[in-house]
Parts: structure tokens; C-alpha cells; sequence
């Protein structure tokens, strides 16, 4: 599915920053496809993301995936005892997409410190799910914040530009 992002458009949107462990095939949980990848280069920790797509019968059918997405994604940050939340996403991020929702996600007090941004998109009958996972190597900070912000967004601009 030409969806996805190959790993040397990721290299290449990333820049400076390099990506690793790419992979690519069939979507679980619904989607079509998926892929999964590592971010190398931020000295504030180690960064995985995914992207999955998904193109729907319908642009309506695919206004349904999109909201079924949502709300598994709200029930399991619950079930996990992540601090956060996912709204619309801002005019900057939402770029052309027909509906986008935008999110960061904090780990719970006591687990080992993760924060994790993620926006779904929907562009008539196409769906596109971007994560962005940062461990970093101690408190989370102003810099991680920052970097996960700035992945976050060059991620979107390759995912939203199509």
C-alpha cells in the first residue's frame, strides 16, 4: 500500500535524525497496513514510531473507522493509566485532512517515563494513524518535549502531504 512512508522518505523528512529497524506489512486490529520504525539521533532517549492507513469502501465508512479508532485508542490509554487526552487537532496540524485528532499521552506516576504523541487523520476514504513513542532517559524535559514535538510534526508533514 503506497500509504506508507519507505524508510528512505523517513530519512530523508527526519534529517538529521536517522531511522532504523524499519518494517512494513499488513495492518493489525483493522488497517490495512503498517509500519514501524525507530528514530536514532535525539540525545533526549530512544524514539519507536508507527504509522498505519487504512482506505475504506466509503468516506463515511471511513468517518466510522476513524471514530472506532478513537475510541479503542481512549479506552486502552485509560486501561494503561495514561495521563492525557485526544481532541481535534489545531488548523496547523490538521493540514487538508476532511477530520484529523491530535493527542500526547504521558506514562502513569511510578512506570518508567514515556510520553507518546499521535494523530488520526481521515482524507475522504483514507485513514492514517501517526504515533511517536519517546523514552527518555530520565524525567521528561523541555528538550524531549521539544523533540517529540518536532518528529511529531515532520511525521505529519510526510503522512498529510499526499
Amino acid at each position: 500500500m503506497d500509504l506508507l512512508p519507505d524508510q528512505s522518505e523517513l530519512n530523508s523528512s527526519l534529517s538529521p535524525f536517522t531511522v532504523s529497524n524499519y518494517t512494513s506489512g499488513p495492518g493489525k486490529d483493522g488497517w490495512d497496513a503498517n509500519a514501524e520504525f525507530d528514530i536514532n539521533g535525539a540525545p533526549e532517549g530512544m524514539i519507536h514510531s508507527s504509522v498505519d492507513a487504512s482506505e475504506l469502501p466509503t468516506p463515511e465508512g471511513a468517518a466510522g473507522f476513524l471514530q472506532t479508532k478513537l475510541q479503542q485508542l481512549r479506552d486502552g490509554t485509560r486501561q494503561g493509566g495514561f495521563v492525557g487526552d485526544v481532541g481535534p487537532s489545531t488548523p496547523e496540524l490538521t493540514m487538508d485532512a476532511d477530520e484529523a485528532y491530535f493527542g500526547v499521552f504521558m506514562s502513569p506516576e511510578g512506570a518508567p517515563p514515556m510520553v507518546v504523541a499521535l494523530q488520526i487523520s481521515r482524507y475522504e476514504d483514507q485513514v492514517i494513524a501517526t504515533t511517536v513513542m519517546l523514552r527518555p532517559n530520565g524525567p521528561v524535559t523541555q528538550a524531549s518535549a521539544q523533540t517529540l514535538g518536532v518528529i511529531t510534526g515532520q511525521l505529519l508533514r510526510l503522512m498529510n502531504s499526499d
